[in-house]
């Protein structure tokens, strides 16, 4: 059996990556990790709504790490806070591999994320 190569774009997520509207530096560290994540998920029952509800969570906790304040838990934060981003590419990629994009999910997603970079600055505030 050959090793499929999980970058290399599908029939189905080709349009995907064509509607990257992000600088190299985000295709690079978000968009590519986060299609062969999505083509996993795509075959689950997994919406691209509980996605953004997962990232948002784990958004919050690198919010919490920032607070603690020290240098230690800044690092930590960091590689959560990353994570968390990746989710934010994931569920988009997913509600279009599956054709599940809607104006609820869009507004969900942008809604979580707001709330999410507000809580990322009220911690670094208070840490």
């Amino acid at each position: 059996m050959m090793f499929k190569n999980p970058f290399k774009l599908s029939t189905e997520t080709r349009g995907v990556e064509s509607q990257d509207v992000h600088g190299s530096f985000f295709k690079w560290f978000y968009r590519k990790p986060s299609l062969p994540i999505a083509r996993l998920l795509s075959k689950t029952r997994i919406t691209p709504n509980q996605v953004t509800v997962l990232g948002f969570i784990i958004k919050l906790v690198a919010a919490f790490f920032y607070s603690l304040g020290s240098f230690p838990y800044f690092i930590f934060g960091s590689v959560i806070l990353y994570i968390s981003i990746l989710f934010d590419f994931i569920d988009g990629s997913l509600a279009r591999i599956k054709g599940m994009q809607s104006k609820r999910g869009e507004f969900l997603d942008k809604i979580l994320d707001d709330i999410g970079k507000n809580a990322l600055f009220l911690a670094i505030m208070y840490g």
